[in-house]
């Protein structure tokens, strides 16, 4: 079973009401079901899976009113979707709720679904189920701990302690781990024969080490007490351990040279190994008749780790998404791929509007989300998508340029000229002025703050800008008085050498471009076209600082 869409009402910073975020579903795509979020700090990007937390867990019942609703309640709801729920209640739900579970599954949009939320007000919290014959929700009593057994949401936070993962303790990963190997353990000779050795030695009959160790002290205390009651005797025995006893002294041990504890090593190490004993447990969870709704969510996975185990954990991850729900609130453009995107994945930039969080989720239906396709099929222009045009998805103010040469060239005059700009130049360019609209709209649906573009000079240029304006009016898009970033020229196709086929050393080259820049790239200090770029550049500067 999937999550659907969760939508909230007064929650930490998600202050507004019926705020609904969908989210991915995997189709069986290898990155298929990932919902990744980014953002700026402080922003609440991780507020909407503590939202989910609250639902599935209970956890973070504390402050989670936005501080000016502090009167009204706080209500979080989720939406779960599949195609053969009654299965997985079969499965997972205890036999006497099972009934109750699969009467309240109803259609939505031709597919099962069930939904559940969680409501905090002044006086209590609850749970409650969706009742579709009544169209509300109520609550159902002792669903708490069936629910908890059927629905498995695992947050890995930022400050997440090895402790609460590697550790045993009643929510810990080795915990759910081991269970199963509990049960079995309970029922395995050897455990049977070491609880009759314990017997043997801790008994409280005579016969027991203890017993005739202690039999000399239980008589004479006896003996003594016998005098005030005549009836009473003492003797020593100590009650068999539980096995949870013996379980809770296993401890996660890494051997790499030396065998030591894991709270011992490096964070970068820690961290590894608790996203594999989760990644582990993800997997032990797909071996019942049906299989059990399992939603991981991981913040900040890159702390820690460098580029590159930055990669090799999206690689995990993505293994994982394509059968489960997998959200990933990041900093980092390693744990986005533009190819899970197209192969179903979410991805949403997370801000502030009015003192509370908004999401803005990428649409695939859009322009730009077929010129995200196309790129990533063009094996010709593998940077056109990399990680420095993703750094876009965490900027707040972003210039964009027609090509490479404008951002290369622009980057150098930046340089020599010792401006510090507060803004970013989108990747290596769009790829031409015909994708600009596509690029602008992606920059409004990720709700950036301030945005520009420059297009060159043209008849196709001027006309394509007009109809571009109207995506977003407080953008800023100005037309350069040059036709290109820099001069440019061609062979004459008639001089001896370009007869010869030696065009780059054709002496009476034809001048096609004027630009801002010589064709070597060096400024062109006393052009016009120079000047007017250096004057429409510091209005950019202007509008990205005002």
């Amino acid at each position: 079973m999937f999550i659907k869409a969760i939508k909230v009402s007064n929650y930490r910073s998600l202050k507004q009401d019926d705020y609904i975020v969908d989210f991915a579903i995997p189709n069986g795509k290898p990155g298929s079901g990932l919902t990744v979020i980014v953002g700026p700090n402080n922003v609440g990007k991780s507020n909407l899976f503590h939202a989910m937390d609250f639902v599935f867990n209970k956890s973070g019942t504390d402050n989670i009113k936005h501080k000016q609703r502090l009167d009204d309640s706080c209500v979080v709801q989720l939406e779960m979707q599949d195609d053969d729920i009654d299965s997985s209640i079969d499965e997972y739900v205890q036999d006497n709720k099972k009934a109750t579970f699969k009467s309240l599954v109803y259609d939505k949009d031709n597919r099962p679904s069930f939904s559940i939320q969680r409501i905090a007000d002044t006086k209590a919290q609850s749970i409650e189920i969706w009742h579709e014959k009544e169209a509300k929700f109520k609550n159902v009593s002792g669903i708490d701990a069936p629910l908890d057994a059927w629905l498995t949401f695992l947050p890995l936070w930022a400050n997440t302690s090895t402790e609460e993962v590697a550790s045993y303790s009643a929510k810990s990963i080795i915990n759910k781990l081991l269970g199963k190997i509990v049960e079995e353990i309970q029922n395995d000779e050897d455990y049977k024969e070491l609880h009759k050795q314990f017997d043997k030695i801790f008994g409280g009959g005579n016969k027991s080490v203890l017993g005739s160790k202690t039999l000399t002290i239980s008589d004479e205390v006896s003996s003594l007490i016998h005098d005030q009651f005549a009836d009473v005797g003492i003797k020593f025995q100590a009650e068999p351990p539980k096995i949870d006893q013996y379980i809770k002294q296993i401890k996660t041990m890494v051997h790499d040279g030396d065998e030591t504890e894991i709270t011992d090593k490096g964070n970068g190490l820690q961290r590894a190994i608790m996203i594999a004993l989760i990644q582990v447990y993800a997997k032990s969870l797909n071996k019942g008749k049906a299989k059990k709704p399992f939603f991981l969510f991981i913040d900040e996975p890159e702390l820690y780790l460098n580029p590159q185990s930055q990669k090799i954990l999206l690689r995990s991850l993505r293994k994982i998404a394509a059968n489960e729900q997998v959200f990933i609130v990041t900093h980092s453009p390693y744990f986005i791929d533009w190819a899970d995107y197209n192969s179903g994945a979410k991805v949403g930039r997370a801000k502030k509007l009015s003192d509370s969080t908004v999401i803005n989720c990428l649409d695939p239906s859009t322009d730009y989300s077929s010129l995200i396709s196309g790129d990533v099929k063009d094996w010709q222009k593998p940077y056109i998508l990399d990680v420095a045009a993703k750094e876009l998805l965490f900027a707040e103010k972003v210039l964009f340029l027609e090509g490479q040469e404008d951002v290369g060239l622009i980057r150098k005059w930046l340089l020599e000229t010792d401006k510090d700009i507060k803004f970013d130049l989108f990747g290596y360019g769009v790829g031409g002025f015909g994708n600009y609209a596509a690029y602008l709209r992606l920059a409004k649906d990720l709700g950036l703050l301030k945005v520009a573009a420059i297009y060159d000079n043209g008849a196709a240029e001027t006309l394509k800008m007009a109809g571009d304006a109207n995506i977003q009016s407080d953008y800023m898009l100005c037309q350069l008085d040059a036709n290109d970033i820099r001069d440019k020229y061609r062979p004459c196709n008639s001089c001896t050498k370009c007869t010869a086929g030696r065009y780059k050393e054709c002496g009476s080259k034809i001048q096609y471009k004027s630009g801002c820049f010589d064709e070597s790239g060096m400024t062109k200090s006393a052009s016009s076209e120079y000047k007017d770029f250096c004057s429409k550049f510091e209005n950019i500067v202007t509008f990205m600082e005002s």
